[in-house]
């Protein structure tokens, strides 16, 4: 019996308390990642900088996965590695079969997954390798809030652990991708969406992981969407005659 009360004493742990709510600067400085120190030199070097893809062009695709980081107080409830699944990789290749059948992108194929620091010129380096003319650089930042509602009072009963719907997930999921040139890092155009996904189950069925995977489809069908009207008009403006 005393076990038993071990257990359930653990799960509540897991499971009591009220929304803390998301705060989307902190992900989307997390997202964006730390700034590097600007110089009035650096900003005339972007604006010297000139769209020079050929015409068509080839894509290299890259995924960043999230900066691994431990529980604390503010974000008890992370995302493990990895983020990114087989399908989120083809979602992107199929976004460009359309600019292949315009003639914008003669192909397009991923490269190797780099973790959320990587420097950019090792990402573009690596797409060089691959003979890439342009690599679409896409990130995400992820965040779970768990708790507990009324019903979870019922929760000291025991049995009501795997009946009663007092427990609750909101995931949040921000996604970024950003398009630049590999030869001289011009950069294209920028894009960012979001998606959440809510849980209201019993204590035994609650599953973060779960939550977390139907926010980023959503996020991801969002970020894909507006892409997909931005990017034809945007390389076709930018192709070198």
């Amino acid at each position: 019996m005393k076990s038993r009360w071990i257990v359930l004493l653990a799960l509540l742990a897991t499971g009591c308390g009220s929304s803390r709510g998301f705060d989307r600067g902190a992900l989307s400085e997390r997202l964006q990642g730390s700034l590097p120190v600007v110089t009035d030199e650096d900003v005339q070097k972007a604006l010297d900088l000139k769209p020079q893809l050929p015409s068509p062009f080839t894509l290299a695709i890259c995924f960043q996965e999230p900066e691994p980081f431990g529980k604390s107080e503010e974000y008890p409830y992370n995302t493990p590695h990895p983020l990114w699944r087989g399908e989120d990789r083809d979602r992107f290749l199929a976004l460009t079969q359309d600019l292949r059948e315009k003639n914008v992108v003669s192909s397009a194929f991923i490269i190797p997954t780099v973790d959320v620091t990587a420097d950019l010129k090792a990402i573009r380096l690596s797409a060089a390798q691959h003979s890439a003319d342009a690599v679409l650089v896409i990130a995400a930042a992820t965040d779970v809030d768990k708790y507990s509602n009324p019903w979870g009072a019922g929760y000291f009963l025991i049995l009501p652990l795997a009946v009663l719907p007092g427990s609750e997930v909101d995931a949040l999921v921000m996604a970024r991708a950003t398009l630049w040139d590999v030869r001289n890092e011009y950069l294209y155009l920028s894009a960012e969406a979001e998606g959440t996904a809510h849980q209201k189950r019993p204590l035994m069925f609650i599953r973060k992981t779960q939550a977390t995977a139907k926010a980023k489809a959503v996020a991801l069908d969002n970020l894909a969407a507006e892409l997909a009207q931005r990017l034809d008009r945007v390389l076709a403006a930018a192709k070198t005659p």
